[in-house]
């Protein structure tokens, strides 16, 4: 079934409510949040695993890492979800709901790649996780400069759990990596790669907003981000009803400034922040050190990548011009020299006796030798041009 725009509507309603009963209603928000995500997950999976039953092929693995992401995402809720729906405090992370959960941040990385459209290169798919890695930590340094700092350096914010930061910084990560994959996708509508990251991307930006919540205090049975999370679910549900492009399709490539120039802008603006910060107060801290190392580090594995295409691609059109010259001058059947050839060569030899020598001195002249076969005709008209095609491959 075809999910319209109409339903697409629909969906981000669904979820502006949740957050609004989430409002209205605190003392239930638990049981509230609790029970209309699993429903939400529980959907899309469902629809993710009827689309690997009916598909074939690369489609299949692609809803089948789909369906595992989605279940691994319902496998954790159901382990806080008996404490959330009987309105009990949830104890604060880590426990064993957060394997699952880690693991459905690299099912989301491993579909969105599989994806058609996506650079089907090695280098092609690096090059945009980089991109995505540079997007992700300018966008981490600006947070950090915005206010993450203060909320991480309050008396409150529990850091004692490593997963406080890793959480926010994977869900950055994935979040760029959807995002640039929207901006790249060439068709103006709304394909099943745009509505698979949309999905991913509500659903990072949900563990963003649980993350600052609980950094400012919050309960994490209290953190904000459900109605993203709900929207997430509800559009990777909604993908399975897009077809997925073809595999020979053109790969992806930002084809809008905006998408060329995504991950370079927050960059600049992170200079400008971290230089302001600076002059202000003459140190930065570490954050914004290891945040700056890994841009380095990016940027130069950027610039080194795209060093390597740009030598792959000449040597590809070099390769491409003597096979297109060699087409040219040849016989594709025999790989003998063709009409063309044999014009050049007898132009260039009428060349050499029209240009004056020593007359004393013999000069040999061009020989042009003709070869007839006797009946190949008749082979040609009793057996076919194959026949004589073979025979002049063996002549």
């Amino acid at each position: 079934m075809r999910i319209g725009a109409r339903t697409l509507l629909g969906f981000a309603v669904a979820a502006a409510l949740l957050e609004v009963g989430l409002l209205a209603w605190p003392g239930y928000a638990p049981r509230i949040s609790s029970g209309v995500l699993l429903l939400g997950a529980g959907w899309a999976a469902a629809r993710h695993l009827m689309a690997a039953r009916h598909t074939r092929g690369h489609a299949r693995e692609v809803w089948a890492v789909g369906a595992a992401g989605i279940l691994l995402c319902l496998l954790s809720m159901l382990w806080y979800a008996p404490t959330e729906l009987l309105g009990n405090r949830v104890a604060a992370p880590p426990s064993l709901g957060d394997i699952p959960r880690g693991l459905a941040f690299g099912a989301a990385v491993a579909a969105m790649l599989l994806i058609p459209g996506v650079p089907r290169s090695g280098a092609g798919r690096l090059r945009m996780v980089l991109d995505g890695v540079l997007t992700a930590a300018a966008g981490f340094g600006l947070a950090w400069l915005l206010g993450l700092a203060s909320l991480v350096r309050r008396p409150e914010a529990d850091l004692a759990d490593p997963l406080t930061l890793v959480y926010p910084l994977a869900a950055i990560v994935i979040l760029s990596i959807a995002l640039l994959l929207i901006a790249g996708d060439r068709r103006r509508r709304a394909t099943a790669l745009t509505l698979f990251c949309a999905g991913i991307a509500a659903a990072s930006s949900s563990v963003l907003v649980s993350a600052i919540t609980m950094l400012a205090g919050a309960r994490p049975d209290r953190t904000g981000g459900h109605g993203l999370l709900l929207l997430g679910f509800l559009l990777l549900g909604a993908a399975t009803s897009r077809p997925l492009p073809e595999r020979h399709v053109e790969p992806w490539d930002p084809s809008t400034a905006l998408a060329r120039f995504l991950p370079y802008p927050p960059i600049a603006l992170l200079a400008a922040g971290a230089a302001y910060v600076w002059l202000r107060s003459g140190a930065i801290d570490s954050a914004l050190a290891w945040t700056a190392g890994v841009l380095v580090v990016a940027v130069l594995a950027r610039l080194l990548l795209t060093l390597r295409l740009n030598a792959s691609l000449a040597d590809a059109l070099d390769a491409h011009r003597r096979e297109a010259d060699y087409r040219a001058h040849h016989d594709p059947l025999t790989g003998l020299a063709n009409r063309n050839r044999l014009t050049e060569r007898l132009d260039t030899a009428v060349a050499q006796l029209s240009t004056p020598g020593d007359p004393l001195e013999f000069t040999p002249g061009p020989a042009l030798l003709l070869i007839d076969l006797d009946g190949f005709k008749a082979i040609n008209d009793s057996l076919g041009h194959a026949a004589g095609d073979q025979v002049l491959t063996a002549v």
